[in-house]
């Protein structure tokens, strides 16, 4: 590949040149980060982001009727979707059906089965997007017309698949495709550890045809994230060693077990409760260290 035939603000492929966007760039759902304000600013600048929902289904039924349309009526809604945590939301016909009706521009699916909600999507032109980490979870969500792939690395913040970075998981997915000759017919995003302008490239350069960012707007002065989380990020003195992926980051901040590992900066607690696991249970996790110089997230 020439790389200096790349134009790399400027995506080529049907799907993502038809939504406009300034640059192809998406900002990742992320519950209790993602704000109204960082959604509506982004929409204005034609960068595409979604609204997250996972807490309940009540809790995302406000969410999305209430806030939704707030920010809808605020933002450019041309540049605003939705996103549903598999995992978390327990989604049934009745509960899809009433996202449906609020008709956004795209539907972010990650961390389960959504075959099915895919295929409504398509009926009803809203672009889906599937968030995934294996060969498995490409093809399901192929099988079921999905629009755009989000090949999420295990590099991620956040939840992540703990299977492919990055860096295996693009070009594979761009040959298979380039193989059942759909390539332009579904796009492909790169999420996980793209952070500036040298990670933005390289994704592009791996093939991807748009790039997804989440920690990067969670430093965002529009974003939720509480300050002292932004200053324990952005005081991390290395960023080799400085995270952890594992389960126990939502155990030990009171939320139920999700299917995928999360990462988090590393400190005593998450530390110690990580070790103990792993001797007791001998719990899967990708990696460790006994250094401890961050405050708890």
């Amino acid at each position: 590949m020439n790389t200096n035939k790349i134009n790399y603000l400027k995506s080529s492929h049907p799907i993502i040149e038809k939504l406009d966007l300034k640059i192809p760039l998406f900002i990742a759902p992320m519950l209790g980060v993602t704000s109204e304000a960082l959604i509506i600013s982004a929409s204005q600048e034609k960068i595409f982001s979604f609204l997250p929902t996972g807490a309940s289904e009540k809790l995302s039924r406000y969410i999305i009727q209430e806030i939704y349309e707030n920010i809808v009526s605020k933002g450019n809604s041309d540049y605003i979707g939705i996103a549903i945590d598999m995992n978390r939301l327990k989604v049934d016909d009745s509960f899809f059906d009433f996202v449906l009706s609020l008709k956004p521009k795209a539907i972010w699916f990650s961390f389960g089965e959504a075959s099915s909600y895919i295929k409504k999507c398509k009926q009803n032109n809203i672009l889906a997007f599937t968030q995934l980490n294996t060969f498995k979870e490409m093809q399901d969500a192929i099988d079921a017309d999905v629009d755009v792939l989000v090949a999420q690395g295990l590099e991620a913040g956040g939840h992540t698949g703990n299977k492919n970075s990055i860096v295996s998981l693009l070009p594979n997915i761009k040959d298979y495709l380039g193989k059942i000759k759909k390539t332009n017919q579904i796009a492909v995003l790169a999420a996980g550890g793209v952070v500036d302008s040298r990670t933005f490239k390289a994704a592009r350069v791996l093939g991807a045809d748009g790039v997804v960012m989440g920690t990067r707007f969670a430093l965002s002065y529009e974003s939720d994230y509480p300050e002292r989380y932004k200053n324990n990020i952005l005081n991390v003195k290395n960023n080799f060693d400085a995270t952890l992926l594992s389960y126990e980051a939502d155990l030990i901040m009171g939320r139920k077990k999700h299917s995928h590992q999360g990462r988090a900066l590393i400190n005593n607690i998450l530390n110690n409760t990580v070790t103990k696991n792993l001797s007791e249970n001998n719990l899967f996790i990708t990696r460790i260290t006994q250094k401890n110089t961050n405050k708890l997230l």
